[in-house]
């Protein structure tokens, strides 16, 4: 199958994970890379080309989407979180192409409502919708009549693995680590192992500038780490927090698939999705309040046969489940042709 592929295709975005699932899928795959269009522009021209959603690198970008359609002449049109896309564009790919169209997405349309404008305008033009986002499903089968579908997160099975690592790495080794962006619900979390005695190391965006004050000195480490780095303080954790998204409405979080990938066991806040994925003391450990979390930190730290032996199963039920975002792709194909929108 001949597919035209838009997304951000830089190695730390999961859009890139996700082409690569259908290159080796055996699938022709025509990229077309957002960062080169709007991302690699200075500081102020990239903030108002995503805010204002206008300005050359989007009209290049609706532009070079038409142009690689019409030579490449796709069977499928595949849009990875399409905020840049006009409507008029989308419609002349396909009254050119006759090419199916599909909007994947892993963030909430509504949590980010002004940055999907553009998509609300073409909602009905996209053939299919899928979304990791349960309350968006919900939402976009009010909004559109085009068929909307679920797709889970996933993690990139060519990055997060088990790692041997060495003197170089000391710096990224905690006992009890979160690695993502600041939500005030997060740090809530963080602020209760810190009180309760327990060693705890945070990295991520906005932890540094947010947190000075509120948070004691040693406890973040670090602003973002990315690819191997991120992958390397995965496995030099003993315990990685799961927490999602509050900002998003989110039940699941790709670190609930990376920190187990990498054999490191995940301790994650229980909601009725990861029940359905994880079972409790198999594969990952889940607390519903905040005495549970302080529990069962504390014995995991001091028991490590049991805590690597959760670990090591966390990683087999990602393999055996086909949890990476080369089967998430599966899935969002496989949904297609059940659906009759997608020919054999």
């Amino acid at each position: 199958m001949r597919i035209l592929y838009a997304g951000r295709l830089n190695p730390a975005a999961t859009s890139l994970a996700r082409m690569r699932g259908l290159v080796e899928l055996g699938h022709l795959v025509m990229p077309l890379d957002y960062d080169s269009h709007i991302f690699f522009r200075n500081k102020i021209s990239c903030s108002f080309h995503i805010y204002f959603l206008w300005g050359p690198g989007i009209k290049s970008l609706n532009q070079e989407l038409i142009r690689k359609a019409r030579e490449g002449k796709p069977d499928l049109v595949w849009i990875d979180r399409g905020v840049y896309f006009w409507p008029k564009t989308l419609l002349t790919v396909k009254q050119d192409t006759k090419a199916l169209l599909v909007h994947h997405n892993t963030d909430d349309i509504i949590f980010q409502k002004h940055y999907f404008r553009n998509y609300y305008k073409a909602l009905d033009i996209y053939d299919a919708h899928f979304t990791s986002n349960l309350h968006n499903i919900q939402e976009l089968g009010t909004m559109t009549k085009s068929y909307v579908g679920y797709n889970e997160l996933g993690y990139d099975d060519t990055l997060f693995r088990p790692l041997q690592l060495n003197d170089n790495d000391k710096w990224l080794e905690s006992e009890i680590f979160f690695i993502g962006h600041w939500e005030e619900n997060t740090e809530k979390y963080i602020k209760l192992l810190v009180e309760a005695g327990l060693p705890v190391t945070v990295r991520g965006q906005k932890w540094l500038k947010v947190t000075k004050n509120r948070l004691p000195k040693g406890v973040v480490k670090s602003g973002p780490v990315y690819l191997e780095d991120y992958v390397k303080a995965i496995n030099a954790g003993k315990i990685g927090l799961g927490i999602v998204s509050k900002w998003n409405r989110n039940h699941t979080s790709p670190r609930l698939f990376e920190i187990p990938a990498c054999g490191t066991m995940l301790l994650a806040p229980r909601n009725e999705v990861v029940e359905k994925l994880f079972e409790d003391g198999k594969g990952v450990v889940f607390f519903k309040d905040s005495n549970e979390l302080i529990e069962k930190a504390k014995y995991y730290l001091n028991h490590p046969e049991e805590r690597k032996a959760i670990a090591a199963a966390g990683r087999q039920r990602c393999l055996a489940n086909k949890w990476s975002w080369k089967d998430r792709v599966v899935e969002v194909l496989e949904e297609l042709k059940d659906r009759s929108l997608l020919r054999e």
